[in-house]
């Protein structure tokens, strides 16, 4: 009995045709392989997918995006050397008649899986798939002050406060960030940086992106000062040897005051006590002595006491009150002070005969 004549043999003829051409597909598969020009594709580089394990009798060649085909980049038909393009294509895409693909100037948006498809004179088709990874970074390295998004370049903060800095790049793989306080390092592996207290001194802060796989890095500098009272930081701005010469000087000029002060003082205050005692002291001019003298007190016309004076007399001024001076003479009105002369040519004799 013929296989087509039974009512279900024509059902099983097409079952058994599909049947073989899934395992000459799959083998069609597996002899499919994709290499790429670059183990490592980085951003702006060129990238060439090339096709090895195609047969003579091709018709198609088509590649796609992704693992389901969806998208198509570009065709090439073998036998009208035509191409066609797909929602896929952006311009940097090229196919050429041996299958290759070239994608020029990859970027981190072309990271996925390419699928190629190989159709067959027989009807067959052969696929295979390659992934691209498009290596970047660092690229835009950006500190940031937490809480807060925008870029910094200088801060202002005030001592004795808490300031926590952030760092970011655009690297794949992931960048890893050192910190560096004018140009030593000052943290390693951290995206994150806290000052606070003593830690935070003002100066230039540095952090630096770095891709290991690339070996490649990239850095940004930000500027901290850090805000004090006016006095310390005049204070903080002098040399020590200008400061001592200040605090001398200072105390120089502290003494001089002082002494000034006291002397303004101290005449202020014989001033008041001189307006207190009735006016100034009386004073007293001593004349030119009088040696041998005589004076003689006469009471009621008879001399009382006659006594010749070798000591030497003073007699006051007109500002000096007589009272004080001579006491018994004001008591007494009759009582006064005479001078006698001598006459020297009585006192000698005639000379005598010898």
């Amino acid at each position: 009995m013929d296989l087509f004549s039974h009512p279900s043999g024509s059902w099983k003829a097409l079952l058994l045709t599909a049947s073989f051409l899934t395992i000459w597909s799959q083998l069609g598969d597996t002899r499919l392989t994709i290499y790429s020009s670059t183990p490592i594709a980085t951003v702006g580089q060129d990238v060439l997918l090339s096709v090895h394990g195609i047969r003579n009798k091709s018709q198609l060649f088509s590649w796609f995006e992704g693992l389901k085909q969806q998208n198509l980049i570009l065709s090439y038909n073998v036998s009208s050397k035509s191409k066609k393009t797909g929602p896929g294509y952006t311009k940097r895409e090229e196919i050429y008649p041996n299958a290759s693909l070239l994608i020029r100037k990859v970027k981190v948006t072309d990271t996925r899986n390419y699928t190629f498809q190989e159709l067959r004179s027989n009807l067959l088709i052969a696929t295979a798939s390659k992934q691209i990874q498009v290596y970047n970074g660092p690229e835009q390295v950006k500190i940031t002050q937490d809480p807060g998004s925008d870029e910094v370049h200088s801060i202002q903060v005030s001592a004795n406060s808490t300031l926590t800095l952030s760092c970011k790049a655009n690297s794949y793989p992931p960048a890893q960030y050192d910190w560096l306080f004018n140009n030593s390092v000052l943290l390693r592996n951290k995206d994150k940086l806290t000052l606070q207290g003593s830690s935070l001194v003002p100066g230039h802060y540095t952090c630096t992106a770095w891709n290991s796989l690339l070996k490649q890095g990239l850095s940004s500098v930000v500027y901290i000062e850090t805000l004090m009272k006016p006095s310390v930081t005049l204070l903080s701005g002098l040399s020590f040897s200008l400061l001592i010469v200040i605090i001398l000087v200072g105390i120089f000029v502290g003494m001089a005051l002082l002494c000034v002060v006291a002397y303004f003082l101290r005449k202020k205050a014989q001033r008041y006590s001189q307006e207190a005692g009735g006016g100034p002291s009386q004073k007293e001019k001593k004349l030119p002595s009088v040696r041998y003298c005589d004076f003689a007190t006469y009471e009621n016309g008879q001399q009382l006491q006659h006594q010749a004076s070798y000591e030497q007399m003073v007699i006051p001024t007109q500002d000096v009150d007589p009272y004080y001076t001579f006491p018994n003479l004001i008591e007494d009105p009759y009582q006064k002070l005479t001078f006698t002369t001598m006459d020297i040519y009585e006192q000698i004799g005639p000379k005598e005969a010898t």
